[in-house]
């Protein structure tokens, strides 16, 4: 509560105007304040100050009105503050994937979030990302999907006015888990950090419909073909394979046909790549296989079919 001695107007009935300013901070640095806030009206010669924030300081003046006018403001008060320490701010809120996408032909994901309630101003938001696992196209989500020594987690910061992150260069059939935590401003040495709200993004696009980001650009795989065989090691072969089309991400699907019957379960293996060309692995001599190629921002795939060479029509120096 404040109080101050009441007017000498004379005559009257007697307004009391009160105004407050504040600034946030450990220290008291008077150039920080911000402007004159106008906080009540009143005739008692007394106010009760309500919703002081910790970690702030204030100052506070009175102005004495009446049918006559006013003599102005009174000389500011000696700035306070309660003494406490201030709360670290509530994590962001409402943390979703507003939108998922080809944006520029790059597997991209928009995320939206609320600011939290804090004592403190905010600074910045910083956003985390890890790749998690690689989804196969009917597997669901795991139940404990991520492990946090074995993932790399990328940051970024976002500026505090902002509430929305886009992330691009996203890996198709893939899970990503991702966190946003609120940065203060500096409170003497330190800025207090939120806990992190979470959210899962998986980019099985094959799956997932949501996927409708604007025109999708339109970018056919042309001219797929191998160009040669050649192998890395006693038992590993390898097919390069060519072809032509716009830049763009390219999905690279290869598997054995079901007549091979040298392999097992018929696995089928994935890659992504920039390049107009891809060596892809894990093959067999004289079997038939299966490769289909397509730019990620395009659905539609081209597909091939070929046999692999027998042992001693691959040059190589190694034995067969």
């Amino acid at each position: 509560t404040i109080q101050w001695t009441p007017s000498s107007l004379g005559r009257g009935r007697v307004l009391y105007v009160v105004q407050e300013r504040k600034h946030a901070g450990l220290q008291l640095i008077p150039k920080q304040f911000d402007s004159w806030r106008t906080r009540s009206r009143k005739r008692k010669n007394r106010h009760l100050l309500t919703s002081l924030i910790p970690g702030h300081w204030y100052q506070v003046r009175v102005a004495a009105v009446n049918i006559n006018g006013s003599r102005g403001y009174s000389r500011p008060s000696q700035p306070f503050t309660l003494g406490m320490e201030p709360n670290k701010p509530e994590e962001p809120y409402n943390l979703t994937v507003s939108r998922q996408g080809w944006v520029d032909g790059r597997l991209s994901a928009e995320l939206h979030w609320r600011r939290p309630i804090s004592e403190l101003p905010l600074h910045h938001y910083k956003v985390f990302w890890s790749h998690c696992v690689k989804l196969d196209q009917q597997e669901h989500l795991p139940s404990n999907p991520c492990k946090p020594k074995s993932v790399i987690v990328k940051h970024k910061s976002v500026p505090y006015k902002n509430t929305n992150f886009i992330l691009k260069d996203l890996e198709p059939f893939s899970l990503y888990f991702i966190q946003v935590q609120a940065i203060t401003i500096p409170y003497g040495p330190k800025k207090l950090s939120s806990e992190k709200a979470a959210v899962f993004i998986d980019t099985n696009i094959l799956q997932n419909a949501s996927y409708n980001w604007g025109a999708q650009p339109q970018n056919v795989v042309k001219g797929l073909r191998v160009l040669s065989f050649h192998r890395t090691t006693v038992d590993n072969l390898e097919a390069r394979l060519v072809w032509s089309a716009s830049p763009a991400r390219f999905l690279v699907t290869w598997a054995p046909h079901a007549s091979c019957t040298s392999v097992k379960n018929n696995p089928t293996y994935k890659a992504t790549t920039e390049a107009l060309q891809y060596s892809i692995d894990h093959l067999v001599f004289n079997c038939k296989y299966e490769v289909t190629v397509n730019a990620l921002s395009h659905s539609k795939s081209t597909k091939i079919t070929f046999t692999t060479p027998l042992c001693p029509q691959v040059s190589s120096k190694l034995p067969c």
